[in-house]
């Protein structure tokens, strides 16, 4: 069963990737994990073989504008490394909430707004 939900959550995440950490991170949680540095670590190796395959399948089919790309990786690379070297300073129980509020914020936005 574990398997099907990840399958579930990489096939969202190559197609459509918005908030696929946060989706990662509950997926996670909901399979027994407790370890948020380990989930950290867990979330972003999969998040990097999902957008691998994603990525390999857009350049295939022609599909990327190679300039706003550019701007793209400039800023996923800022990101991560600012990310992973606050990511181990952080209180655990702090990022939980941190991670649940954001998850529920956006839930609720997308509720709102949508008709």
């Amino acid at each position: 069963m574990s398997s099907f939900v990840e399958l579930l959550v990489a096939v969202y995440g190559g197609y459509f990737g918005a908030g696929i950490g946060f989706i990662m991170l509950g997926m996670l949680a909901a399979l027994g994990m407790r370890d948020i540095h380990a989930m950290g670590a867990i979330r972003t190796l999969l998040a990097a073989a999902v957008n691998a395959a994603a990525v390999v399948t857009f350049i295939l089919a022609g599909a990327v504008l190679w300039r706003h790309c550019a701007v793209m990786v400039a800023g996923a690379l800022l990101g991560g490394w600012f990310g992973a070297r606050y990511a181990q300073k952080a209180d655990p129980q702090k990022v939980r909430l941190f991670v649940i509020g954001i998850g529920f914020a956006m839930s609720a936005y997308f509720f709102v707004t949508t008709y």
